[in-house]
């Protein structure tokens, strides 16, 4: 059958519609009537889901460099802002606890992907490493560093569309299960024999920085911080030696 010719095939007007898409969602997601609907599936999802339905119906198309461009230059951007944007400081005032309770659940990840890869990544599912080490990088540093992972391995649809698909439907289960353990802290509390509290200089932070008026002077003192950060980071990570091949 013949191509079917996008109906918008130019490289401005596709980048166009894609910040429009991001832009809107973001402000339809703060909407009430809607949120209920991004409270179903987050907001990252639906900025997977919509492009990738305009492809399906042949809106924009699939394959094009600027995919990759929008995504050496984006998903650094966005590492680097999720990291400037953690309240460190308030973190270490939760204590040894949470700290260790992270690092656990890291290590914990690194192992039993270890061992998924081991038992199950053999014969036709030889390629299952590279779908679990993008997940697993979601897992333990965000959507943002999952989607680096898979941008640097070259992970193939096939293998990650099943995994997280299966991952949203654990994490959904997951999270009726705290919802309802959460109507009884006390009773979890003296089975576990810990102590709860609230943690106020966590969120204080948060909640402070919201309340302040976001200017055009800190929009462009962002936007030129980050772009220093990716052209720093970059010419870092073209000196570094090449050690192996990721796929």
């Amino acid at each position: 059958p013949a191509a079917v010719t996008p109906l918008i095939s130019g490289p401005l007007e596709i980048f166009m519609v894609l910040v429009f898409i991001v832009c809107g969602l973001i402000w339809l997601s703060e909407k009430s009537p809607f949120s209920r609907i991004f409270k179903t599936l987050p907001l990252v999802i639906w900025v997977v889901l919509i492009p990738a339905i305009l492809t399906g119906f042949g809106i924009i198309p699939t394959g094009l460099d600027l995919y990759l461009d929008i995504g050496k230059i984006g998903l650094p951007l966005s590492l680097f802002y999720l990291i400037i944007s953690c309240d460190l400081k308030g973190i270490s005032k939760l204590g040894k606890p949470a700290i260790i309770a992270a690092l656990g659940g890291t290590l914990g990840i690194a192992i039993g992907g270890t061992l998924v890869v081991m038992i199950f990544a053999t014969g036709d599912n030889a390629g299952l490493w590279q779908g679990f080490a993008v997940i697993s990088a979601g897992w333990i540093g965000g959507t943002a560093n999952g989607v680096a992972v898979q941008q640097g391995l070259q992970a193939p649809a096939d293998i990650i569309a099943p995994l997280i698909l299966m991952q949203t439907l654990t994490g959904f289960i997951w999270l009726m299960l705290l919802l309802s353990f959460a109507r009884h802290q006390k009773w979890l509390t003296n089975i576990l024999q810990s102590q709860h509290k609230d943690t106020p200089h966590v969120t204080a932070s948060a909640t402070d920085d919201a309340k302040e008026k976001f200017s055009l002077k800190a929009l462009t003192g962002l936007l030129a911080l980050g772009f220093l950060a990716l052209i720093v980071s970059g010419a870092i990570g073209q000196a570094l030696p090449e050690i192996g091949t990721p796929t």
